[in-house]
């Protein structure tokens, strides 16, 4: 999932601030650390990007030697042996499709191949969107736990963990961090950020969320502690055809990109689960998107409408 987000201008006080920028999970990924200690953040830091740079080897599904890749190729012919941390994921994203009737869905790989986004884009026929979506759903993956294989039963299937990985590699580079002794930072992968305390010198951080239609605008400022925020857009990743402008945020029950949100911001424990939490709040629209964040245990959100309305889940939780 692609996301925007505009972040702070940290400023160090009785810290040092290290700001380290590397190119990785196909974004600019950037880690930011308050500590006195600059040798003990340079090294935190190197721990936190080989920690991205492991979790992409496992889950990229555009390297066929990752575990992901060997899925794909093999999951239908036969149950596959994965690790248990990839098991564990898999688990985690068919819950989030139960929750959302089936709004996010990792199974969305066929349906991705045919827009072709990561070759500048193209629009499918209807009747290669049909045909992809006969290899769509989550109730097509068996998960066998005592086995821990997975087993595509349709043909053609593919996973696709582009609105859960990269939240996850966060999540994980975070607890790195964390294990290093850090207690102050920001990992931001292109927008997917999870906040490790507060700021040096604040009771908070001060995170601006980037305007849908105006990129140079902020579209609201929150105060932070120690959580993850992603906002899931349909302003980056897009192509046009004539006067027609497509984005990449799919909705799997339909095989087309879900016009009725500008964007979705999603604060949760969790960058994994902001993350998917936001494309299927984005997929299930204004209404329906509000209502499944709502209903989420230590989530909240704010939604962009096709209008430019905003919809709080509690504004007042948020503080501005």
């Amino acid at each position: 999932m692609t996301t925007i987000m505009a972040t702070f201008i940290a400023c160090g006080g009785k810290y040092d601030v290290h700001h380290e920028t590397r190119l990785l999970l196909g974004t600019v990924i950037e880690i930011t650390i308050g500590h006195p200690d600059e040798g003990l953040a340079r090294e935190a830091a190197a721990k936190a990007f080989a920690e991205i740079e492991r979790v992409d080897a496992l889950l990229s599904g555009h390297n066929p030697g990752s575990e992901i890749g060997t899925l794909n190729a093999e999951g239908a012919s036969e149950p596959t042996a994965v690790s248990a941390e990839v098991f564990a994921l898999l688990e985690r994203a068919a819950r989030i499709a139960s929750l959302s009737g089936g709004a996010f869905d990792v199974t969305i790989g066929p349906v991705m191949d045919q827009w072709k986004f990561d070759e500048g884009g193209r629009v499918p026929s209807d009747a290669e969107i049909t045909a992809a979506l006969a290899a769509v759903g989550t109730g097509k993956l068996q998960l066998d736990p005592a086995r821990g294989s997975v087993h595509f039963l349709s043909p053609g299937m593919k996973i696709d963990l582009g609105a859960i990985g990269k939240g996850y590699a966060v999540d994980r580079a975070v607890q790195v961090l964390r294990d290093a002794g850090i207690k102050s930072a920001i990992v931001d992968a292109g927008g997917d950020l999870r906040l490790l305390g507060s700021r040096p010198g604040k009771d908070f951080w001060r995170i601006g969320v980037r305007h849908p239609r105006e990129a140079s605008r902020l579209l609201l400022n929150l105060e932070l502690v120690d959580t993850a925020i992603v906002t899931s857009g349909d302003y980056e990743r897009f192509f046009m055809d004539g006067d027609a402008r497509y984005h990449h945020l799919i909705d799997p029950r339909t095989g087309y990109p879900a016009a009725r949100c500008q964007s979705v911001t999603v604060i949760a424990p969790e960058t994994a689960d902001a993350d998917a939490y936001a494309t299927a709040a984005f997929v299930l629209g204004p209404v329906e998107g509000l209502g499944f964040l709502r209903d989420l245990p230590g989530v909240e959100g704010v939604i962009v409408d096709a209008a430019g309305q905003l919809l709080w889940t509690d504004r007042e939780k948020l503080r501005q």
